[in-house]
């Protein structure tokens, strides 16, 4: 049998790259981190750009939304934050380039490990946060124990964009002096180094039996990132990411916000606070909500005797008074009931 020689050999692996290219496999730990042909500055940008253009595919979306579902099952507080500056973890890790970027071996996607997560938070702990001694160990844990937190792998969540990955480049002006070759000069020439970033929404969770504990520390987890930032470049602004509120947090809102203007309607004066009250009920967001609100306000005008003809003419002022009542009037009957049960119909 004929063997083939090297060059052969390597054509037919070119091949093999183009063919998995075109069906769209492999991802960005493999290009990034073990598939570069070369270590020439011409094939470093082009795997930068292919992991850039890469889009997580079903066995990623399948797995975090398995370790979502886990989760759920165990004593965690998770919640998504998303990425308001570059994020970019593990820069300066081992890489065939000279950047690297942490990202999960199996899928490709990129992780912010929970081991940064809660150093950054113990550091930040530390420096702004006037905790107890006792406080810290329960968090942290010290020498003698393990902390009672457990601060777990952020996972990107597949549904915030449509690539995690974004291409940007630093450009070192005197990288001689910065290896200590030589000092730095005005003749130097600018060597841009290109990287990739995380953009997107990170799914964050800590694990702990006390309830008060998890969300202490989901607290302090928050501010660390909104202030101080996680990974490479902080101090020029990336690795920012901002709490975004759940589904959950939003309906918890809203409900204290309806129960509160329901006792606002019931306590105020409606001659003096009337017309505020009005606004505030036919501003609610939620349709079923604003009718109960708009009914229960009715009500009580009615009690006060602010809905006769001989009131609501008296003065021009009142045009407010006739297009609330205008209002309710207009109402899907199946919505129009008030807050409670009240004996004084209109």
């Amino acid at each position: 049998m004929r063997m083939r020689g090297p060059q052969t050999m390597r054509q037919a692996l070119r091949n093999l790259e183009r063919l998995r290219d075109r069906e769209g496999r492999g991802h960005p730990s493999l290009w990034l981190g073990a598939h570069v042909p070369s270590l020439d500055a011409e094939s470093r940008q082009k795997a930068i750009v292919k992991a850039a253009e890469w889009e997580p595919d079903e066995a990623y979306r399948d797995a975090y939304h398995q370790w979502q579902a886990a989760l759920g099952t165990l004593p965690s507080t998770a919640e998504e934050f998303e990425v308001v500056s570059a994020v970019v973890v593990g820069l300066a890790g081992s890489s065939p380039l000279e950047t690297s970027v942490t990202l999960m071996h199996p899928y490709g996607a990129p992780v912010i490990p929970g081991s940064a997560l809660k150093g950054l938070a113990s550091a930040y702990a530390r420096h702004r946060a006037d905790l107890p001694a006792d406080a810290k160990a329960v968090l942290f844990g010290r020498l003698e124990e393990a902390g009672f937190v457990t601060f777990v792998d952020a996972w990107w969540v597949p549904e915030s964009s449509t690539s995690p990955l974004w291409r940007d480049v630093m450009t070192p002006h005197h990288s001689a002096y910065y290896t200590g070759a030589g000092a730095p000069t005005d003749f130097d020439d600018p060597i841009p180094v290109p990287f990739v970033h995380a953009r997107g929404r990170f799914l964050v969770a800590v694990i702990c039996e006390d309830a008060e504990w998890r969300s202490f520390a989901m607290t302090l987890l928050s501010h660390a990132l909104a202030d101080w930032g996680i990974g490479a470049k902080t101090a020029a602004g990336y690795g920012r990411l901002k709490r975004t509120r759940n589904p959950a947090d939003e309906e918890a809102q809203a409900t204290a916000a309806y129960q509160a203007l329901i006792a606002r309607i019931r306590s105020d004066d409606p001659k003096s606070r009337g017309q505020q009250l009005a606004q505030a009920a036919m501003g609610l967001e939620d349709p079923k909500r604003r009718a109960e609100a708009m009914i229960t306000l009715r009500q009580r005008f009615a009690r006060e005797k602010m809905l006769s003809p001989k009131y609501l003419d008296a003065k021009p002022g009142r045009q407010w008074l006739r297009d609330f009542v205008t209002a309710c009037d207009q109402l899907d009957a199946g919505e129009a009931k008030p807050a409670a049960e009240e004996s004084d119909g209109v």
